[in-house]
């Protein structure tokens, strides 16, 4: 994945004066450009000869300037990482397009620098230093002036808005060089056993990687002349909360599954290739999984070997689908299994229904959307007849059946009252059912060889090669396609996006198009599956009797274990880690649960209930002699698995005596903030206003904390005593949109009286590092709203002004509902991966993310599955609101 700006809070003002307006008016005007720096008059504050002066991990806030500015910190030795950091601060103005330079022990220009910020226009601007030397840094902030846009500025603006100048050691605790893959490790936590796991999956899949392409032409192997990323930074969060805050603040990204950064590879001033992924402990119960860690360090190997240029160059050309297939194809391991089960759900999706299952009780659909267009085609020798399923499961006594001859179509639905979701089934001329289905929006079905599949339902190469779909499951299956089948294209082509040439590249991928469609639909059905049985004739997919695997990672895996001779009793289990997954078990031949393959040879399914997975067990008696297909079936290609050991052994309760690990202790962690965290007030209260302890030391005093008064009336803001519990005489007005600072020290955890204008205490809130408060007026959320956990329109609208609150005495743990009927029915309304966000009592969650009418269930643990529904949340684009149900 790569990335895209965004901004993630809905911010409020700050207040920093680091410099003044009257200041900026008294220096000369100036023009600087990406060639010179002009030296300003008199040496004021902030120029080359005067630079102002600050601190290490203390935000320097409400930078506006049409100037060069210059600014110089003390570091201190013995540090893993060194960040500067310059930012858009409030209100999400428009921070312009300034640029950052950062010498140590020398004035840096715009030609002599030793780090130079992000280059593309507008973006925050980041330089970070691994391993920094100790002494004094200074930074020059340089806006550059966008002469394009010049004439559309609005009165008032300066060429850089409301910066944040922010500067950590803490941010980055472990550098780590792996000595088998060619990348360096930037981490904010890691164990020395992680360290090991993480370089040992890198240096597999650099060999795999490099191992393939030799074969195909050794000229692959090599990395493109003149690339200079000959190591790749791999920066790790130790969370995905970790990940996705500090990459909202650092990157100006809302990425949250990984991401690769390359700018210019071929430019020694250019920033080093770094991707940025996390440990996916939430999913995973506490336990290790960098998330997408192979597939982003296999962009890296692309971008070295195989793709010339800069990715902004490729994306404007036929590129997408490669990029993000070849990931997925090394970053997985191949993965037939994988790609057996995109091509198949496309033939086989999942309206198509068993018998046994069309002719049981299902929700009545009276009321929903009629459908509009659904074909069934007969293309089988003999006629078939189609009958509707009423809703208590019975056929329709109201209705003749609907006969269809061979290659007979009918597309009646849509004149007879069917709405979304009904069922019908086929029957022969000995009115025996032979197939079943429910209606869905645009699908054509067809009838052959005893059983339906979809028709016109795959993407074509040109769909794929034209970003028309999914660029990760389609383009997987079209770069494995070429890679095993069309081999000297995909060398005539690799040749030409080595040498950066992308508009012959277009022109040739449109013929391959043309020329190679018919086979690539064919390959997507006979191709995929020769694949997934044939993996399990791989040497890494022996599975012998009396011993265990363990397997980490997404997607779903294959093994075989061969039985020399009879025994009483088999037992084939899993256990361990985390993972929600089927255990299917053939006799003779591998089996799988898309498109019902091979189901004759299935001889168990364990269908464990998913709060009882991972462990999970067939027993199979009076075992034969011969092999058996063991299929762990995944919920979803994402889902995650982690320590999760597949064992087999003879007979039963024998699983003790395979001595499986144990699982590794649970991971926890804490997010360090960055500076911008705009928190509504976390409103206690009253009975606060008694003696407490409070820590008053220059290590948690507050230089940057503030108030600002969100709310409609005016507040008015007293400070209370540690020593007394008594609440200050001074008494601070604040009308809406007023923003206070105190002008007296304020230190961490100070409580601060918050009234109305008739005194009448509202609550007490406390003051936090990084932290300005915002007072809200909250609406708290209704306990009758989970009736609202159901299929539902949602609008396009951003809600980026919305939050949400927890000021009940419990924990609780939101979930995005599915707006999409089909979606929500398989999911029973929840994202099925995990909860988005888990809101301690008073903690706020701001997500950018969110549209107007959305809907989000507030459950009371962190599992989709046994969750219970304690309120929803409708979005509302202007409203911050509350959760106030205690337990």
């Amino acid at each position: 994945m790569r990335s895209s700006r965004y901004l993630l809070y809905p911010l409020t003002p700050l207040f920093f004066a680091c410099t003044t307006s009257s200041e900026l008016s008294e220096s000369p005007k100036l023009q600087p450009t990406v060639n010179s720096v002009e030296i300003i008059q008199n040496a004021p504050l902030g120029s080359m000869q005067n630079p102002i002066k600050y601190q290490l991990g203390i935000p320097v806030r409400n930078i506006n300037t049409d100037n060069p500015l210059y600014y110089t910190l003390d570091v201190p030795n013995d540090k893993a990482s060194l960040v500067f950091s310059f930012a858009w601060g409030k209100d999400a103005k428009v921070l312009g397009n300034p640029d950052i330079y950062v010498s140590h022990e020398k004035i840096p220009t715009v030609e002599n620098y030793d780090c130079r910020g992000t280059w593309k226009k507008g973006d925050s601007e980041l330089c970070v230093f691994d391993k920094p030397k100790a002494g004094k840094y200074y930074l020059l902030i340089n806006p550059v002036i966008d002469k394009e846009n010049k004439d559309n500025e609005k009165l008032g603006e300066f060429e850089v808005n409301d910066g944040l100048l922010f500067t950590s050691t803490d941010i980055y605790s472990i550098n780590h060089a792996c000595e088998k893959a060619t990348a360096d490790i930037r981490a904010q936590a890691l164990t020395e056993k992680q360290k090991t796991f993480v370089c040992d999956r890198l240096a597999m899949t650099q060999a795999r990687f490099l191992n393939d392409w030799k074969k195909i032409d050794p000229y692959f192997a090599q990395p493109i002349e003149g690339d200079l990323n000959h190591r790749v930074v791999a920066e790790l969060y130790d969370s995905i909360k970790s990940h996705k805050t500090w990459m909202s603040y650092l990157q100006d990204s809302r990425n949250n599954s990984g991401i690769f950064h390359e700018e210019s590879p071929e430019d020694p001033n250019s920033p080093q290739a770094t991707f940025r992924t996390f440990n996916g402990i939430h999913w995973t119960g506490g336990l290790t999984h960098y998330w997408n860690l192979e597939h982003e360090f296999a962009h890296y190997l692309d971008g070295r070997h195989l793709k010339k240029g800069t990715y902004s160059t490729a994306v404007n050309h036929m590129i997408s689908w490669w990029s993000e297939g070849l990931a997925q194809h090394f970053g997985f391991w191949n993965g037939p299994e994988r790609q057996f089960t995109t091509a198949h759900s496309a033939f086989y999706p999942k309206n198509i229904l068993s018998c046994d299952s069309a002719l049981t009780t299902y929700a009545d659909n009276s009321g929903k959307d009629t459908i509009k267009s659904f074909t069934i085609t007969n293309e089988s020798k003999e006629a078939i007849f189609l009958k509707r399923v009423n809703y208590n499961g019975e056929l329709s006594e109201n209705k003749q059946a609907i006969k269809l001859e061979p290659k007979q179509s009918w597309s009646g639905f849509n004149k007879g009252n069917w709405q979304q979701g009904d069922r019908f089934i086929l029957r022969d001329k000995e009115k025996a059912c032979i197939a079943a289905a429910s209606l869905t929006e645009e699908t054509t079905l067809a009838f052959k060889d005893h059983r339906l599949s979809a028709k016109y339902n795959t993407a074509s190469l040109q769909e794929v090669f034209h970003k028309k779909v999914n660029p990760y499951s389609w383009g997987h299956l079209a770069f494995t396609f070429l890679f095993e089948e069309k081999t000297a294209d995909l060398k005539h082509f690799v040749r030409l996006i080595k040498q950066g040439k992308y508009t012959e590249s277009d022109v040739f991928l449109d013929a391959l198009a043309l020329r190679y469609e018919a086979d690539f639909q064919a390959w997507l059905y006979w191709g995929t599956k020769k694949s997934f049985i044939d993996s399990f004739e791989l040497d890494e997919s022996n599975l012998p009797l009396n011993s265990y695997t363990t397997l980490y990672g997404a997607g779903d895996w294959g093994f075989k274990l061969s039985i020399e001779k009879g025994m009483p009793s088999l037992t084939i289990g899993s256990a361990g880690g985390v993972g929600e997954y089927d255990l299917l078990i053939g006799k003779g031949r591998p089996v799988h649960s898309v498109a019902s393959l091979n189901q004759d040879a299935l001889v168990c399914k364990t269908d464990t209930p998913a709060e009882q997975q991972p462990k999970q067990q067939c027993v199979l008696s009076d075992v034969k002699a011969g092999d058996y297909y063991i299929t762990v079936d995944n919920v979803s290609a994402i889902a995650v698995l982690a320590d999760t050991h597949i064992y087999a052994c003879a007979g039963e309760n024998c699983v003790e005596t395979l001595a499986l690990p144990e699982d590794p202790a649970p991971e926890s962690v804490t997010v360090l903030q960055p500076p911008r965290i705009v928190e509504s007030a976390a409103i206690d209260s009253c009975n606060l206003t008694s003696p407490y302890e409070l820590i008053q030391n220059e290590e948690k005093q507050l230089r940057s904390f503030e108030v600002i008064n969100n709310a409609k009336t005016n507040i008015h803001l007293q400070r209370i005593a540690a020593d007394t519990g008594k609440v200050s005489s001074t008494r601070i007005e604040l009308k809406p949109n007023e923003t206070w600072q105190p002008e007296k020290a304020i230190y961490d955890d100070e409580r601060i009286l918050v009234s109305n204008n008739q005194g009448e205490c509202l609550g007490t809130i406390k003051a936090k590092k990084y932290r300005h408060i915002g007072f809200f007026e909250r609406t708290p959320i209704a306990d009758n709203t989970c009736k609202l956990k159901q299929s539902y329109k949602s609008s396009s609208k951003s809600a980026k002004n919305a939050s949400l609150r927890n000021e009940s005495n419990q924990h609780i743990y939101a979930f995005w509902v599915f707006p999409d009927q089909e979606a929500n029915k398989k999911t029973n309304g929840l994202l099925r991966r995990s909860y988005y966000a888990s809101l301690a009592p008073g903690e706020t969650w701001d997500n950018i993310t969110w549209r107007h009418d959305d809907r989000i269930m507030l459950g009371n643990n962190d599992d989709p599955h046994t969750a219970e529904c304690l309120a929803i949340l409708e979005v509302d684009s202007e409203k911050h609101s509350a959760f106030t149900i205690n337990k």
